[in-house]
Order: C-alpha cells, then sequence, then structure tokens
C-alpha cells in the first residue's frame, strides 16, 4: 500500500458507531441528527448489527477496539497514504459531524492533529489524482474553512467553523446548525 502510494480511508466511526452498545451509544444520541430525521427514523426502524450481541460479545469488541487503532497508527507510521472519511451510509453517522468524529477517533489513534489535517487536504487531493486542491498556495482552488480555534490545541476545534469558502467563493458563514 505504502510503495504503491494506494490511499486508505480508514472510517474508523463506521466501526465505532456499529459496535457501540445501543444504550452507551455518543452517535444515537448526537444532537446533530436531529436536522435529519429520515436518516434517524431509518437507522431506527432498520436491524442492528449487533441485536444478538451479548455483553460478551461487546467486551470482546471493545477489547479488539485498541488493536484497530494501533493498525491506523501502523499503517501511518510505514507510510501508507492515509485520508479521512465517514461512510455515511453506515448508521448512526451525522452527516458533517461525523467528520469531526472521525478526527477524534484518528486523534485517540495517536495521530496529531497536523496529520489528521493532511489526511483530509493534501493526502485527499493525491489520492484524487488532484493538483488544484488540498493545500493552500497559489494557482490552488481556494477551498477553504477558517476556524476560530486551533486544531492543533484540541482537535475538536475543527467544530470552530468561522466561514467555508469554496472555489473563491463564501458559501458559509458559521458552523451548520
Amino acid at each position: 500500500l505504502a510503495q504503491r502510494r494506494i490511499s486508505v480511508d480508514v472510517t474508523l466511526i463506521a466501526y465505532d458507531a456499529k459496535f457501540a452498545q445501543p444504550d452507551k451509544s455518543r452517535y444515537r444520541a448526537n444532537p446533530y441528527l436531529q436536522p435529519f430525521p429520515e436518516l434517524r427514523d431509518d437507522w431506527t426502524t432498520c436491524d442492528d448489527a449487533t441485536e444478538d450481541w451479548t455483553a460478551d460479545d461487546y467486551r470482546r469488541w471493545q477489547a479488539a477496539w485498541p488493536n484497530m487503532l494501533a493498525w491506523v497508527r501502523r499503517m501511518h507510521d510505514a507510510g501508507v497514504l492515509l485520508v479521512t472519511g465517514t461512510d455515511l451510509t453506515n448508521e448512526w453517522i451525522a452527516p458533517g459531524d461525523g467528520l469531526h468524529q472521525e478526527f477524534e477517533l484518528l486523534f485517540s489513534a495517536g495521530l496529531t492533529a497536523n496529520q489528521i489535517l493532511r489526511m483530509t487536504g493534501a493526502n485527499a487531493a493525491e489520492a484524487l489524482h488532484r493538483n488544484d486542491v488540498g493545500v493552500i498556495e497559489p494557482g490552488r482552488r481556494a477551498d477553504l474553512v477558517l476556524l476560530a480555534a486551533d486544531p492543533r490545541v484540541a482537535i475538536g476545534n475543527t467544530r470552530a467553523i468561522v466561514w467555508v469558502m469554496q472555489g473563491g467563493v463564501l458559501v458559509a458563514n458559521g458552523a451548520p446548525h
């Protein structure tokens, strides 16, 4: 993977949301799901991947989770082209906020904020074979997000959105509600 520069989007959130105990899931109680009642209704009525799990099954998953985080760190350290994503089609992943939650999970895997932001920008551009996006430089598209707080201080600061610019045009003021 590293030698061939094959990109990997690990989507930790897809696993964390799917295998979290329903009564302990931060995803089901996420206020960012409120604007998407259709998704919430679908996920509430569809079959749950863990509906027949026992307490032992959940304990085994919790025991396996650190191995998953270590695998992500090993791939990064080996030079694999990691990118960020959320796999929104999985249940309980809120559009928009899911990416911020993915950042937090990647941080818990031992990646730094700079590494996570690079995965989201420059690495994503490389994976898409695009040379007009991914970094801030003359000649690139001006797709920017201005934050009120430094995500290198706390990765959750990626939620402190002041404005969003796409192709040099301001398309949103403030964080989405």
